[in-house]
């Protein structure tokens, strides 16, 4: 969970508008190598990232929400979910992959 917030918070000052030095505005691959970078000791099986112009109708479906630049404005939405597969290793624990998830979302400022 801490690497889908410190993700979207990278993501959400890194808009059209940002005047940062380098990567302005964050694209996916970016927000994607930064959640893995603070995901410390955990393999992420996946980072998803959406962008939507209206934060009250947002859009989790990144497949069909097209990562188009005037998403990346300010006052619009942008949600982050990294998920792991979780085996455990006690013996009184059941066997087998458990999926975990979380997902962080922020508005853009700039």
């Amino acid at each position: 969970s801490q690497a889908a917030r410190e993700a979207v918070r990278y993501a959400s000052v890194r808009g059209s508008t940002s005047t940062c030095p380098t990567d302005c505005p964050a694209s996916v691959d970016q927000i994607t190598a930064y959640a893995r970078g603070k995901a410390v000791g955990v393999h992420l099986q996946t980072v998803q990232v959406c962008w939507w112009k209206n934060p009250t109708t947002k859009a989790t479906d990144c497949a069909n929400n097209p990562h188009l630049l005037e998403n990346k404005d300010p006052g619009s939405g942008v949600w982050v979910r990294v998920t792991i597969d979780f085996t455990p290793i006690l013996p009184m624990v059941p066997t087998g992959v458990i999926p975990i998830a979380s997902s962080s979302e922020m508005v853009i400022p700039n």
